[in-house]
């Protein structure tokens, strides 16, 4: 967070942080507790309230230990208290347990905070921050499956592990998230972390997937289409995201444009 606007649009309060997320300078009289990253901060502890533990910025540390174990080959993700692996320049860390490092992070938020962004239309607008959301969520969630399936023997060299979350608007107008694994390679913490969110956790099983269609972002493709949601952004993460989902999805867009006068942004 680093400005509040008022219904005019004027600026009335702005924020500076440091890397970790202290606040170096503010103006504006604002009562406001999403700052740093947009993350709710309380101000009776100093600390950010990051779900899984609250994140003290002074410190640069979480206050407790991280309850995931981290990656084998990877020191950095076994550290139990550090934030964004000591790298909050180029990472967040969103769910409290492990950084998202991501040159695609970064383009999102330079896009976002680019004055030409500012100027666009409310719509276009909404409908990248739609696409930032699923994006963030897929690579959450991509880190617990990553983190957990090793244990159970289900990353395969050589074989696709994807992530996709995606935003979708059903017939009352409700807006419906939810998330796919490619196979339907669910773990237990993966579907536990998905359910907590209130989230759906899409599993077709392989006779009933279309024909060839057990990537991620198209078993979401096809729940969408069988419920009859219109969807309204979906974002990938993991290893090997295949060339032929890009051009599968500009034409799901394109269709749903044509129909619905609307299309979705989608990030892989």
């Amino acid at each position: 967070m680093r400005e509040l606007l008022n219904s005019l649009g004027a600026v009335t309060d702005t924020y500076a942080y440091d890397a970790f997320g202290n606040t170096v300078a503010q103006t504006g009289s604002t009562v406001n507790e999403f700052l740093y990253r947009g993350e709710q901060f309380d101000t009776g502890l100093g600390m950010y309230y990051l779900r899984a533990r609250y994140y003290v910025p002074r410190t640069g540390r979480f206050l407790t230990q991280d309850i995931e174990t981290g990656t084998a080959g990877k020191p950095i993700t076994q550290h139990k208290y550090i934030y964004a692996y000591a790298d909050p320049a180029n990472g967040i860390d969103p769910s409290g347990h492990g950084a998202i490092l991501d040159t695609a992070k970064l383009v999102i938020l330079t896009v976002l905070a680019s004055p030409a962004f500012q100027e666009a239309g409310e719509e276009a607008r909404g409908l990248l921050s739609l696409a930032e959301n699923s994006w963030l969520r897929a690579n959450e969630y991509y880190e617990i499956f990553f983190e957990n399936a090793t244990r159970w023997g289900d990353i395969i060299r050589g074989t696709q592990n994807v992530v996709a979350s995606g935003q979708f608007l059903d017939k009352a107008g409700n807006v419906i998230r939810a998330t796919a694994v490619s196979g339907n390679r669910w773990i237990p913490a993966l579907r536990a972390a998905v359910k907590e969110a209130g989230e759906v956790d899409v599993e077709i099983p392989w006779d009933e997937a279309a024909e060839g269609a057990h990537h991620a972002e198209q078993l979401l493709v096809q729940w969408a289409q069988q419920n009859g949601y219109r969807i309204l952004s979906i974002a990938a993460a993991g290893q090997d995201i295949c060339d032929f989902c890009y051009p599968f999805l500009e034409g799901v867009s394109a269709a749903q444009q044509a129909a619905y006068g609307f299309g979705f942004p989608f990030i892989l």
